[in-house]
């Protein structure tokens, strides 16, 4: 049972330039088949070497560049969308050589002989492989490659071919949506979400999906209308789309792609994205805006004042130089709320959730009495002046009702309501103007 259906939290924004948000995990979403889980966690790079990724994998190079940052976070979890076609081409044919296919840890291998051709070798793989046991059939498409197709639609294998054959690019078999729903099921221990296919479709399905969580959702493109035309000009680029939606959870960034990822649909590259994500994570809710931020082993956007003006219009984020030096602008979500108070208020959301809880578990029973409802509010008043240590609020106050003021069926069903807090996010300053005035007189 989810924590929240006993302590229920909702946050209102009471000043329009505030929201919410959180901490901790990040977790790329990708399209492969080195693992049959829904996701895998990695604490290193090599360790995902050794699982079986290389290192111009899109899910290898995200993980990269949160690796990459200073401090950087402890750890990534790759998740893993369905796939239940793929299709394998023989590159190379070379006489006498042995050739092979791995499904779910099984070797099928071939020699090539003499003569060799693609056509040749993948007929014979096919044959050996139709031949195991595992839950997978292979076809032979007469042209050098052959399609690997699961028996039963949905069940995952792994795959992995010799150096001298490429999968061709991988196609989801189910929703974004299913397959997020998917990966929380096993595994929801993580708190933002980066992809690696940037499909713009796929992207606002995901969005909408995230809107309704407690987690954020950072994504990029490079697509050139978020630039190159002003917000009224522009109708179908992605931050235009997640910002007409009013989405607080979705943080739409403008780069270029990188030459070391593979082509991808929309352009985003997943290394600018996990850069930008991954240098707020490791700070304390609260304690850290997402502009102003150089990143580790990426390179600031050429942008004119027109371009930058266009994007942070369209609540874009971008990486440019300022006077020598690339930083992160302006460090906002599709809504225009920033990252940082979306950020603070869902880790305050669960320290109270935590907090109040455990006066529930500490206790063998909490009265019904004006001496229990104080247990309830000193343990929220923890929590906040908690989150003025963070420097995520300024100040705060609660309210909790008198017991004779409480409705007699409420107390009947044991419930608590009406107890609330008016809380000041400590905000940034991002811009500053001064004015002044020398004269000799």
């Amino acid at each position: 049972m989810p924590l929240k259906d006993i302590v229920d939290v909702q946050i209102t924004r009471e000043d329009t330039p505030i929201s919410r948000i959180g901490f901790g995990t990040p977790l790329v979403l990708g399209l492969h088949k080195v693992f049959n889980e829904r996701v895998q966690t990695y604490t290193d790079l090599d360790s995902m070497i050794t699982a079986g990724f290389i290192d111009t994998d899109p899910e290898y190079l995200a993980a990269e560049k949160f690796f990459s940052q200073s401090p950087r976070v402890e750890q990534v979890d790759i998740g893993r969308r369905t796939i239940d076609g793929t299709k394998v081409e023989v590159t190379t044919a070379i006489d006498d050589t042995d050739y092979w296919t791995k499904i779910n840890g099984i070797i099928f291998q071939i020699n090539s002989g003499a003569g060799a051709t693609p056509i040749s070798i993948a007929s014979a793989l096919v044959i050996a492989i139709n031949g195991g046991t595992e839950p997978v059939t292979a076809i032979d498409n007469t042209d050098g490659t052959y399609n690997l197709n699961a028996n039963v639609a949905g069940t995952a294998y792994s795959l992995f071919v010799d150096t001298n054959q490429t999968i061709q690019a991988y196609t989801p078999t189910d929703s974004i949506t299913d397959d997020i729903v998917a990966v929380r099921a096993e595994n929801d221990d993580w708190y933002l979400i980066t992809e690696t296919r940037h499909d713009v479709t796929e992207v606002v399905e995901l969005a909408g999906y995230i809107e309704t969580t407690e987690k954020l959702f950072f994504t990029t493109s490079d697509n050139l209308d978020i630039i190159d035309k002003t917000e009224i000009a522009d109708t179908t680029s992605l931050p235009v789309l997640i910002k007409a939606a009013n989405y607080d959870r979705t943080i739409v960034c403008y780069h270029e792609p990188s030459s070391t990822i593979p082509p991808i649909i929309e352009g985003g590259p997943t290394e600018f994205e996990a850069a930008f994500a991954g240098v707020g994570l490791p700070k304390d809710p609260g304690s850290i805006t997402w502009a102003f931020k150089t990143l580790n082993g990426i390179t600031a956007s050429s942008l004119n004042k027109n371009q930058i003006r266009n994007a942070l219009a369209k609540n874009c984020n971008v990486y440019v130089e300022v006077a020598g030096v690339d930083i992160t602008r302006d460090g906002k979500v599709g809504s225009g709320e920033y990252i940082d108070i979306m950020r603070g208020i869902d880790w305050l959301t669960q320290r109270i959730r935590e907090n109040v809880f455990s006066a529930f578990i500490n206790a063998d029973k909490i009265p019904y009495t004006n001496g229990g409802i104080r247990i309830i509010d000193s343990h929220l008043r923890a929590t906040l002046t908690e989150g003025v240590a963070a420097k995520f609020l300024l100040d705060f106050s609660t309210h909790a009702p008198k017991l004779a003021d409480i409705d007699p069926n409420d107390k009947a069903q044991r419930i608590l309501k009406n107890v609330t807090f008016k809380a000041t996010p400590t905000d940034a300053i991002h811009k500053v103007e001064i004015r002044g005035e020398v004269s000799i007189f």
